[in-house]
């Protein structure tokens, strides 16, 4: 069965299949741009999961930590996926991880000096786990966004992390334009 996107049968939507996901992840978030004569795509893959039907996230499994991962693909003509990979976040020369709990909701564009960047919410370290392991916000827990600029073979090459321009705790899904 395909379901189409408004009254044209020429867009309709399909269901994208990656590889070397983890068990209990789940893949969400895609963003497309395009890089040249290519597609790029990333996508999030994460270990949350919808767990009712108000729409609140929970952790799965109880007292599991948080975790997201970055996969970058190209697709071909027909928006099948030509290759994947997962974007390493624990930064191998680094003693400490990029992102404890991993980069959210990164939406990749070309820059224009024809790199290849993305903008993403960044957590902080404390989440907060309520009873039935619902996902909670601490005192002290902050989302900042980030910017992150990779290299031609796709790994992170430099990340910065934006202050809030209003002074706010929360920041998510916004961009600096200059």
């Amino acid at each position: 069965m395909r379901f189409y996107l408004g009254s044209s049968r020429d867009v309709f939507i399909g269901c994208l299949h990656v590889d070397n996901v983890g068990p209990g992840f789940r893949i969400f978030n895609p963003s497309v741009t395009a890089f040249g004569d290519r597609i790029l795509l990333s996508l999030r893959a994460s270990n949350i999961e919808k767990c009712d039907r108000t729409g609140k996230f929970f952790l799965s499994p109880p007292h599991r930590e948080l975790k997201n991962e970055i996969i970058l693909g190209e697709l071909n003509e027909d928006f099948s996926l030509k290759w994947q990979i997962h974007v390493d976040l624990q930064g191998e020369a680094k003693k400490q991880p990029l992102a404890p709990h991993g980069f959210e909701d990164m939406r990749i564009v070309v820059s224009p000096n024809d790199r290849l960047e993305g903008m993403c919410c960044v957590p902080s370290p404390d989440y907060l786990l309520k009873p039935r392991a619902e996902l909670g916000f601490g005192k002290y827990f902050s989302a900042k966004m980030g910017r992150i600029q990779f290299s031609p073979e796709f790994e992170i090459d430099r990340v910065t992390i934006f202050e809030s321009p209003f002074k706010r705790r929360m920041e998510k899904n916004w961009s600096p334009f200059t």
